[in-house]
């Protein structure tokens, strides 16, 4: 029996331990494992490797073994186990030992790999004998031939090979190796089978190579490529490269670029051809594509639009441009092409004011800020006049980012421009006109009944202009109920075809006051007759209403001024004449009283006639005082205060079926008003709202800011009101619907002419059974009007506090408590009344103290308006609604400051401590 490299082994024949020793000692490596005790070989296969594993030692080895195992010498070997030398390699080890087993105990030159303890791997070939005698393994004998240097060239040469192969077939090109004496491809890859498009089994399965490569190519290249390979086969060329037009099998047409070589016999026989065909089809199809697309250039180069010039930054002039240029210019392209310095010509045809602006883009162009740049300017052409131009330059480079090529590309704008700058004048003229007079225009679609709206009709009826159109019945929505019957019945009427309609109406912009427009309209129709839009304007007259009405009301004014002016004159005279006659009868009384003794009943009836003289001086005051022939002393007075004080001395006079509350503004500016008219006109006031409560009722006063700088008082009864046709005389003097017995008709006339003399005004508002209100507007003290123009910064005074609470016993009863020394209070009662009045104060509030539920804006949206306003403000609020209930309704923040009603003072004072201290602290 031999080994693979023909060596004799020893078992072959009869052994000695001698003999076999002497064998694996000639070997590059040997050793000797001895089991002890000898392991019986009737044992399982398994228990027999574990035991040559573990109770093997080694019994003796060379210096090679001992080197291969990462060991320094033999010496430190002997007496180890296989287990305790290569502890990394058990699972390796066992799998020799098991083939072993199943070979008898004989293994003749078998491949392995031996892993020392350092990682260096050596391969060997193995010869390994089991020493077996009466039954039992006594001794491993093992030794191998090292062929690591055999094993890395091998490798070496198979992962070349793999690679020669995996260049092969994964290359870019189409590759193939043909056998020239079998006549058939040895060899294809995968790109020559994507190529032609079948695949590899096909290709190496076709008969003929040749003939196939003229199957599948252009009839017209065939004589071609049979040339090139007739001269490859006989020599005469050592290689070939050709274009070819290929006509696939499924019809598909390419291009491709051969080349072919070949190797030869060592008599000269053509043996092998390699075969390379590069894809040209893609490259092919971008070179026709770009003439194809050179010549759309060409083509709209000479007979395009737009001029076009190409300059020579180097030669200073043109080198090509198009008639068009030409003809913008003014010149002919032989001439411009033949001109020294188009930089020069150029210079003298664009007009004097875009020159500066031209030469600056070229600077900055050439200095690299732009590679190219827009601009719009004017030539001055002759013999044409002024044309404009957009001119659009771009800058061409060389190597080393040298400019070397201006192209110009010009459009004639002249009459856009000029169509533009008609436009822009009309359209200036049109939004001066919409300005001026406020309107605007729409187009109705007859079948849709959309709506589409100009700017100006977005604005007049407060649209959003991306919903544009919008339907028509957006529109008639917001329409005022009383117009919007006449409004439809015109709108059907332009619909049937009359020539203009005309329609003025009241309409109420969406979050805006409700404003009167007036609308024009007219219809167009098709050939049928079929109505296709209804177009119109609409013009905002509300100013025009309202001069209208203010017109009427000075009117009405006028006349009642006129009237009562009249009656004055009247009544001065009468007082005059009156207070003459009374002056006679009070003398003689005087006189005779001095002179004549009388008895205790003349001297009572004396009494009783100056008591008269007396009510008649009087009276004749009143009238006076209407005829404005007595002059008052005005001079700056707390309204609130005199207020209080009337109402304390009419308390006895008002009867108890006549409930008395009042709803005093806090922070009220003081008025310029004779304090003793003042009491005379809020008397009669009070009188006349008492007398028109006959069963009881309710009075109440109020005092409030007023807007443009004016402060009103109000008296309010709930008696039996007046019709129109008594308020129409109710300031006359002498009228009453008292009754004889009840009043002389003097009082509210003499309040008309106080107020009329203070620069106020006295209004009325009644319905018969629904009371009474009279409004007395009385202009703010000059004082106030003068502090109201000190900046903020010089603002001095004790902190602002604001009360909004609708409940006016409780805004009173608040504003007791809060109305300390060192706090000033202002109370409303709507929010629109404290955002009216913070809008005119100087000072920044400090604390606002408000109902979270009121009628309009809640408190909580107030809070926040006003905390953009006065970022250092802070709010109280109260409410008889739960904390929870405001959470969710009303958007209230869950750790406000809050107060449930009802509570007491001490919880307020202890709430205000405890968001202002500075305010408790005073």
């Amino acid at each position: 029996m031999s080994s693979s490299d023909g060596l004799r082994v020893p078992w072959s024949v009869e052994l000695g331990q001698e003999r076999l020793r002497r064998f694996f000692i000639s070997a590059d490596a040997f050793v000797c494992y001895e089991a002890r005790p000898p392991i019986p070989i009737s044992l399982p296969a398994e228990d027999i490797v574990e035991r040559l594993l573990h109770a093997a030692p080694i019994l003796e080895c060379n210096d090679a073994y001992a080197g291969a195992v990462g060991t320094a010498s033999p010496g430190e070997l002997l007496g180890k186990t296989l287990a305790e030398i290569l502890p990394w390699a058990h699972d390796r080890a066992r799998k020799v030992l098991r083939d072993m087993a199943a070979s008898n105990w004989v293994v003749t030159g078998r491949k392995t790999t031996l892993t020392s303890s350092d990682g260096r791997v050596t391969h060997g070939r193995l010869y390994a004998y089991g020493e077996i005698e009466d039954g039992v393994l006594r001794r491993l004998w093992g030794s191998w031939q090292d062929v690591t240097a055999e094993f890395e060239a091998t490798e070496a040469a198979r992962i070349a090979q793999a690679q020669l192969t995996a260049a092969f077939q994964h290359a870019p090109v189409g590759m193939a190796i043909i056998s020239i004496r079998e006549n058939r491809y040895i060899q294809v890859n995968d790109a020559l089978c994507e190529f032609l498009e079948m695949s590899a089994e096909e290709l190496l399965a076709v008969d003929d190579p040749v003939a196939f490569s003229y199957s599948v190519t252009h009839p017209d290249d065939v004589p071609l490529e049979v040339e090139r390979f007739d001269a490859l086969l006989a020599g005469r060329a050592q290689k070939i490269d050709f274009e070819k037009r290929f006509i696939l099998r499924n019809g598909k047409r390419r291009t491709g670029r051969l080349s072919g070589s070949l190797t030869r016999l060592p008599d000269g026989t053509p043996d092998m051809a390699f075969l390379q065909v590069v894809d040209l089809t893609e490259r092919k199809e971008v070179e026709a594509k770009y003439e194809r697309e050179q010549a759309l250039r060409r083509m709209a180069f000479e007979n395009g639009p737009l001029g076009v010039s190409v300059y020579d930054v180097v030669l200073g002039r043109w080198v090509e441009l198009n008639e068009r240029f030409a003809e913008f210019v003014g010149r002919s392209r032989e001439e411009l092409l033949n001109e020294p310095s188009a930089e020069e010509f150029l210079r003298g045809i664009i007009h004097p004011e875009d020159l500066a602006r031209e030469a600056e883009l070229i600077k900055q162009q050439f200095g690299g800020e732009l590679s190219s740049y827009a601009s719009e300017k004017r030539y001055i052409i002759p013999g044409v006049g002024i044309r404009w131009g957009r001119v659009h330059s771009s800058l061409i480079q060389e190597f080393g980012h040298k400019p070397r090529y201006i192209v110009t590309h010009v459009v004639d704008t002249t009459d856009a421009v000029r169509a533009a700058e008609q436009h822009q004048r009309r359209a200036e003229q049109f939004a001066l006109a919409e300005e001026l007079v406020d309107f605007g225009t729409w187009t109705v679609n007859t079948e849709t009944f959309e709506t589409t709206f100009n700017p100006g009709a977005i604005r007049l009826y407060g649209l959003d202009p991306e919903s544009n159109p919008v339907p028509l019945s957006t529109l008639t929505s917001s329409i005022h109920p009383e117009d919007l019957d006449e409004c439809l019945a015109n709108l059907e009427k332009a619909f049937k075809g009359e020539d203009i309609v005309h329609s003025t109406f009241r309409y109420t912009r969406p979050g805006h006051d409700t404003r009167w427009l007036y609308v024009k309209m007219r219809t167009t129709f098709d050939a049928d007759g079929r109505p296709l839009r209804a177009v119109g304007a609409t013009v905002d007259i509300t100013t025009f209403k309202r001069q209208e009405a203010e017109h009427q009301r000075l009117t009405r004014k006028l006349r009642k001024r006129q009237h009562m002016e009249t009656l004055g004159t009247l009544a001065g005279g009468v007082a005059h004449d009156f207070n003459g006659v009374l002056a006679s009868i009070q003398g003689s009384v005087e006189l005779l009283g001095m002179r004549v003794p009388l008895d205790d009943v003349a001297m009572r009836q004396l009494s009783r006639v100056m008591t008269a003289v007396r009510r008649g001086s009087d009276l004749a005051d009143q009238l006076l005082t209407f005829a404005r022939q007595k002059e008052g002393v005005p001079r700056a007075i707390d309204l609130n205060a005199h207020v209080r004080e009337t109402l304390s001395l009419l308390a006895r006079v008002i009867p108890a079926g006549i409930g008395i509350s009042k709803s005093l503004g806090v922070g009220l500016p003081p008025v310029e008003f004779d304090p003793g008219q003042l009491n005379q006109v809020l008397m009669n006031l009070l009188i006349n709202a008492r007398d028109a409560m006959p069963k009881g009722g309710r009075l109440t006063v109020e005092t409030r800011t007023a807007a443009s700088g004016h402060v009103e008082l109000l008296v309010t009864d709930t008696g039996v009101g007046m019709s129109q046709e008594v308020q129409a005389r109710i300031f006359e003097p002498f009228f009453t619907t008292k009754g004889p017995e009840r009043g002389t008709g003097l009082g509210l006339s003499t309040v008309y002419a106080i107020v009329e003399q203070a620069q106020g005004e006295l209004l009325v508002q009644s319905a018969p059974g629904e009371g009474s209100t009279f409004t007395v507007r009385l202009p703010a003290s000059a004082w106030t009007k003068l502090s109201a123009l000190g900046t903020e910064e010089e603002e001095e005074g004790p902190p602002l506090v604001l009360l909004l609470e609708d409940d006016a016993d409780l805004r009173d009863l608040l504003c007791d408590a809060l109305g300390t020394d060192g706090v000033s209070v202002r109370a409303f009662a709507t929010p629109d009344d404290l955002l009216a009045a913070t809008a005119e104060e100087s000072r920044h509030p400090a604390l606002l103290i408000t109902d979270v539920v009121l009628p309009g804006q809640n408190g909580v949206e107030l809070s926040r308006a006003l905390r953009d306003r006065y970022p250092a403000l802070r709010t109280i609020f109260i409410s008889g609604y739960t904390r929870s209930a405001l959470v969710d309704g009303w958007k209230l923040d869950p750790d406000a400051p809050f107060i449930r009603k009802p509570f007491g003072v001490r919880d307020l004072l202890r709430a205000i401590r405890e968001v202002q201290p500075t305010l408790s602290a005073r």
